[in-house]
């Protein structure tokens, strides 16, 4: 009520009057009458319902003053004048004082260039009349007035390009891609600069070579696209920034290379060694024959072209000359209890190298090895070592000490003797001056028993010792026990595993859904899943399992000859199984005795059949006897003749092998001979192919075969015999 304030006063004989009527005014209105007597209100009286309209100019709220519209030629054009004003105003469009719509919408089925001008949109109410211009265009795609110009510049200089485009409407947006790239004025490198159709670069270099494209668009499609290229030329620049290093023996050969570009191509190549003019070539490389130590030092090479010299490149040529000791340590060097050592070991060689100890695989950087106050403990094999990087040369020393308990053995070897026993031998070491015997222990990883031999003070001259271990699939920390008068050493000559073999499988099966399957193996952690063609070929692998069976991904084809599956069990790390072999051949021999029984049978009954009808023709048979005729033997399934009748059809009931199935059905006369036959075929194939001990499934062919075989045999037996 708030919008009436100030606005609404009573007027005679209970009116009502609006100042300033405006829209919103427009509304229902009715009078209610309440009369009060002593403060008694009686029942409200309504009055007439009053509806009150306020009419108002037009107004046009579409298109905006003066707004220019483009339009592509041979297009469809709708431009809608939306008005309001109370009543509804009559809108109508005019162009040079002709009225060219008589309704609210402007519209063109095929835009045309004739259609351009201004067009003026006329609304019209009882209140007034208002008009709205606008201007229609035809739109032009961008086309190119200039085109770009491919630009060749020394590096270093500027380049600039501008993009010429004219297009109506006007209001262009350009896009310029490098490569591919679209460059970007806010993120491009500093010295490109991009600004509409404007392109721009400072100090030109190398990276900056390739194919410059504007596009520009107005909305009106098609885009319009100009290309230019930016050759820069510039003088030989290096393509690798760090030092190249060839080395090479002596007397080898070797090209070294020269690695620059250039823009124009480079003339020359000058080349130095030691900072001294070498040689000059037209080309990036240079061959170095039969090198020697004189062909060491550092090379530069400078390629040359028509801007000037570019880049210095840099190159090292190293010659190696094999090691050699100069001073070579003695081979072994014996020396008391607590007294010192001193063993000098030095080397040459190109590069030159370095020297140093090793001892138990730790290094000592050191050409001159001095031990002092030796013990026990320091005894045993010492290395020199000289390295420069293409070879290294070793030399041992044997470090003896006497008065001490006995060293470690120098070399050891061990080997699998059956599936449970070890194979030993060893190269004794030095016994402290003293005799020394030996005891061998072996400590299993999984159970806590010992294994340990007798103590051998008489060694043969091949130091070969045999131990049982009696325990399968186990795997051992095997040491040497060394004692003489000073004391005992125990030296650990490393951890091994028996060569016991994993039993192979067996009972493997495959059947028609492609599935391997075996006897568990009870040592076996794996199996291997393979197969091969031909006994002279190795088996090809085709998966690994931990389970007993195993899907194909396909049936294998079994009618390939000598095709085998193969399984075999693995434990490791101990010797795998043999395969055991799943022959298909075998199968495929067992299926072709089965079909040749088949035919055998089949054949047979040919014969028999014939012997029938024969007898049949020559013997007067009552069908109506009481006493039906019984067949059966071991081709013939039991069936009972039925009775004779009349009609031109008997019926007839058979009693399968399940004896709650009956069959029944009309045939004519020939209907019970065609029966007899069709029954004895299926018994033949029942019991020689179906139900045979013998009998291993056959591939897919091989059914059909013997089914098309089997109708064609029934239909055989059903042909009249002409007599």
């Amino acid at each position: 009520m708030s919008s009436f304030l100030g606005r609404l006063a009573r007027a005679p004989d209970l009116g009502i009057t609006f100042h300033a009527v405006n829209e919103q005014d427009s509304a229902n209105y009715q009078c209610v009458l309440i009369r009060s007597t002593d403060g008694i209100q009686t029942f409200p009286e309504f009055g007439t319902v009053i509806k009150l309209v306020v009419f108002s100019p037009p107004e046009i709220l579409h298109p905006s003053l003066g707004q220019i519209i483009f339009a592509k030629e041979k297009t469809e054009i709708k431009i809608n004048c939306e008005v309001d004003g109370k009543p509804k105003p009559h809108v109508i469009w005019t162009k040079r004082n002709q009225i060219v719509s008589l309704n609210s919408t402007l519209q063109f089925a095929q835009f045309s260039k004739a259609s351009d001008g201004q067009y003026i949109c006329h609304a019209t109410n009882p209140e007034g009349t208002v008009n709205r211009t606008i201007k229609l265009l035809t739109a032009e795609s961008p086309r190119i007035k200039e085109k770009l110009v491919n630009t060749t510049v020394v590096e270093g200089s500027s380049v600039h390009w501008h993009c010429s485009v004219e297009a109506l409407p006007t209001n262009i947006t350009y896009k310029w891609i490098k490569d591919d790239q679209v460059l970007d004025f806010k993120d491009t490198d500093p010295k490109i600069h991009v600004y509409k159709n404007e392109l721009h670069i400072t100090s030109a270099k190398k990276e900056d070579s390739g194919w410059y494209t504007c596009e520009a668009d107005n909305g009106f499609p098609p885009t319009v696209v100009d290309r230019a290229f930016l050759n820069l030329l510039y003088r030989p620049k290096a393509t690798h920034a760090k030092i190249r290093e060839y080395i090479l023996p002596l007397n080898g050969n070797v090209t070294l290379v020269c690695e620059v570009e250039a823009n124009p191509h480079f003339h020359s190549v000058q080349w130095t060694k030691d900072g001294r003019t070498w040689r000059t070539t037209s080309t990036n490389e240079v061959a170095i024959i039969n090198a020697s130590p004189a062909h060491n030092g550092l090379y530069t090479c400078q390629g040359f072209n028509l801007l000037g010299g570019g880049d210095v490149v840099e190159i090292v040529v190293t010659v190696t000359e094999p090691l050699a000791f100069s001073k070579k340590p003695p081979p072994t060097v014996i020396v008391e209890l607590g007294e010192s050592a001193e063993i000098e070991c030095e080397g040459f060689g190109y590069p030159s190298p370095v020297q140093y100890w090793l001892r138990n695989n730790i290094r000592i950087s050191s050409t001159f090895l001095e031990l002092k106050n030796i013990t026990a403990s320091d005894g045993g094999l010492y290395q020199c070592v000289l390295a420069n990087g293409n070879d290294i040369l070793y030399q041992d020393v044997d470090l003896f000490i006497r008065n001490t308990t006995p060293q470690c053995p120098s070399k050891s070897q061990i080997s699998c003797q059956g599936e449970t026993g070890f194979n030993i031998s060893f190269q004794p070491g030095f016994d402290g001056g003293y005799p020394q015997s030996f005891k061998f222990v072996l400590m299993p990883m999984e159970t806590k028993i010992v294994i340990e031999s007798e103590w051998i003070t008489e060694i043969g001259s091949d130091y070969w010792y045999f131990i049982d271990t009696k325990l399968p699939f186990s795997i051992h920390e095997l040491w040497l026990y060394t004692k003489n008068v000073k004391g005992t050493m125990e030296c650990l000559l490393g951890t091994y595993h028996v060569c016991t073999k994993v039993m192979s499988p067996s009972l493997i099966e495959l059947n028609s859904q492609n599935l391997v399957s075996w006897a568990a193996v009870k040592e076996a952690d794996n199996y291997v899943v393979a197969f091969r063609i031909g006994e002279e070929n190795e088996f090809f692998e085709v998966g690994k399992t931990n389970e007993t069976e195993f899907r194909l991904r396909q049936l294998p084809n079994t009618t390939v000859s000598g095709l085998a599956i193969g399984v075999k069990a693995l434990r490791k790390p101990f010797i795998d199984s043999d395969y055991t072999l799943y022959k298909t051949s075998n199968n495929e021999g067992k299926n072709r005795i089965s079909i040749i029984l088949v035919i055998f049978s089949i054949l047979l009954v040919c014969i028999l059949t014939y012997f029938c009808r024969t007898r049949r023709n020559h013997i007067d048979i009552k069908l109506s006897d009481p006493d039906p005729t019984i067949v059966d033997n071991e081709y013939f399934s039991t069936f009972q003749r039925p009775p004779a009748v009349d009609s031109q059809y008997s019926s007839w009931r058979t009693v399968g092998s399940d004896e709650n199935t009956i069959i029944e059905g009309q045939f004519e006369h020939h209907g019970i001979e065609e029966f007899e036959h069709t029954s004895m075929v299926n018994e033949i194939f029942r019991k020689y192919y179906m139900h045979n001990p013998e009998y291993n499934k056959v591939n897919l062919i091989d059914e059909l075969r013997l089914a098309k075989l089997k109708q064609e045999m029934c239909e055989a037996t059903l042909q009249p015999i002409q007599m």
